[in-house]
């Protein structure tokens, strides 16, 4: 699986950036990396990214959803430079999960563990399906 850049830093903006900074830095970008403009070799890889960046920074609600995917590890429109690593921080979820049980007084049948660590991990693959439309 393909990591995406992280559109903020394509653009060279903040994460916080207004609407009119992320199109005055997309339209600086284009100019300079349009391949029409003359350019390197990889100017037309380069402007495909800064397309793909703008598209989705520019647009309030799939921004909302980047930055979504952005802070809890993935996901979202692009996902961030963290992009695939969604599941990773669901492994240690369910060792906590059952400590936290076993601490609290509750008996932790093993099969609890098994059936969580399952559905987290169903719950990944769904996410990651989803994301691929």
């Amino acid at each position: 699986m393909s990591r995406r850049p992280d559109f903020y830093r394509v653009l060279q903006v903040d994460s916080g950036a207004d609407p009119e900074v992320i199109d005055a830095a997309y339209r600086k970008l284009a100019a300079k990396y349009h391949p029409d403009h003359g350019g390197d070799d990889d100017s037309e890889e380069r402007m495909k990214a800064i397309n793909e960046a703008y598209e989705v920074l520019s647009d309030p609600s799939k921004r909302a959803r980047y930055d979504r995917g952005r802070w809890l590890g993935g996901g979202g429109t692009g996902g961030g430079d963290r992009a695939g690593r969604s599941v990773t921080w669901l492994r240690y979820l369910v060792p906590l999960l059952m400590l936290g049980m076993t601490l609290a007084g509750f008996r932790v049948n093993p099969r609890v563990g098994v059936i969580l660590a399952a559905a987290f991990v169903v719950y990944g693959l769904l996410r990651a399906f989803r994301r691929r439309l």
